[in-house]
């Protein structure tokens, strides 16, 4: 996902095709992922793993709070909070709060960028060939790309040198025609 390597440099050719790419920091993604997590651990009875979890996701809250901080004057933004619909995004898509693994973190990002940025318009999803859980995933994105009205494109990297990128061209050209 942020390897400019791996990902054939997507962050540079989405912003020359004049998109504005919002990512999730890897801290609040863990947040959201950990902010799941203490609701099935607190709901299992392991309450010690559910307030380790909580004090967690409140160093890594602290800490990005320093850097928006700093940032502050040109993101004038706040620290994104996980807010408590987590469990409604999941429910939804039949996922409860004990089913781990990377679909469910997909659907918490989606669901959550939507949350603070209105404005998107597309989701890349970035995967790597033969990744299981993406393609749990994918099956699952025509039905949230119905119930958002937003498209999720999906870009499998396999380590060639075909360039995965150039697809998403037709996609940004019809987007900022709109």
């Amino acid at each position: 996902r942020d390897n400019e390597v791996f990902n054939q440099g997507l962050i540079a050719d989405l912003e020359s095709y004049g998109a504005e790419v919002v990512t999730a920091p890897f801290t609040y993604i863990v947040r959201l992922i950990l902010g799941r997590d203490i609701r099935s651990l607190w709901e299992d009875g392991r309450y010690l793993s559910s307030v380790g979890n909580k004090f967690l996701v409140e160093v890594l809250e602290s800490t990005e709070r320093r850097f928006y901080q700093a940032a502050n004057p040109v993101l004038q933004e706040d620290v994104h909070s996980c807010n408590g619909e987590i469990n409604d995004w999941l429910k939804k898509y039949y996922i409860s709060l004990n089913h781990g693994g990377e679909t469910a973190h997909n659907i918490l990002k989606i669901f959550s960028l939507l949350h603070h940025y209105q404005h998107i318009t597309l989701f890349i999803h970035v995967n790597p060939l033969f990744c299981c859980p993406a393609m749990i995933s994918e099956a699952l994105f025509k039905t949230i790309e119905k119930d958002i009205g937003i498209p999720i494109v999906s870009l499998v990297y396999d380590g060639t040198t075909v360039r995965r990128n150039e697809s998403l061209a037709p996609y940004l050209h019809y987007i900022s025609r709109a």
